[in-house]
């Protein structure tokens, strides 16, 4: 016996899976790898008849960087609280936050970076950048990464202190999103 449910659902599940063949067929997109998987090769285990079976982008020769893929991590000189390990106590890098970040010294430290890490002119794969100091969108500095929204809401209550907890909140958001664009672009 066949539930109601179970017709209703039937013919939108077809239709469903019609419309996603056509969009499925329209559009693609690529996977890449970017485990440094040359490690593995001493212990017999070979990639490449994956990677090639699914069309996986990789890096020459198993390599972590390289001609498909490049991750640079925390390059630059991002704003960032970071724990000082013998104290456990938080201090600023470069301003702590974005809106107090010295954005020349960073671009000047992200190129050197960059230059070492993808030294190849001509690199035309992808490159990431992995960040996790901060999230960008102010609202979601939460759990570990309170100590950002508290710091920003520092600055602007000493630049305006007797604004409203509201204006403050409002002025922070604007602040940090228009100095995290310079950092970004």
């Amino acid at each position: 016996m066949v539930s109601r449910s179970t017709t209703v659902s039937l013919p939108a599940a077809l239709w469903t899976l019609l419309l996603l063949q056509n969009v499925i067929t329209i559009k693609s997109f690529e996977v890449y790898w970017n485990i440094p998987t040359f490690m593995c090769n001493q212990f017999g285990f070979d990639f490449g008849g994956v990677n090639r079976t699914y069309s996986v982008v990789q890096n020459s020769n198993d390599t972590f960087r390289g001609n498909a893929v490049a991750i640079l991590y925390d390059p630059g000189k991002f704003p960032a609280l970071l724990e000082k390990p013998s104290t456990k106590t938080l201090y600023k890098r470069n301003g702590g936050v974005p809106q107090e970040g010295n954005l020349t010294e960073h671009l000047e430290i992200f190129q050197r970076h960059l230059d070492e890490l993808v030294p190849d002119r001509n690199f035309s794969g992808i490159g990431i950048i992995d960040f996790e100091s901060w999230r960008p969108i102010y609202r979601q500095n939460f759990g570990s990464l309170q100590p950002y929204k508290d710091l920003s809401v520092k600055i602007e209550k000493d630049r305006h202190p007797y604004w409203s907890a509201g204006h403050l909140e409002r002025e922070v958001g604007s602040r940090k999103r228009h100095r995290l664009t310079l950092f970004n672009e």
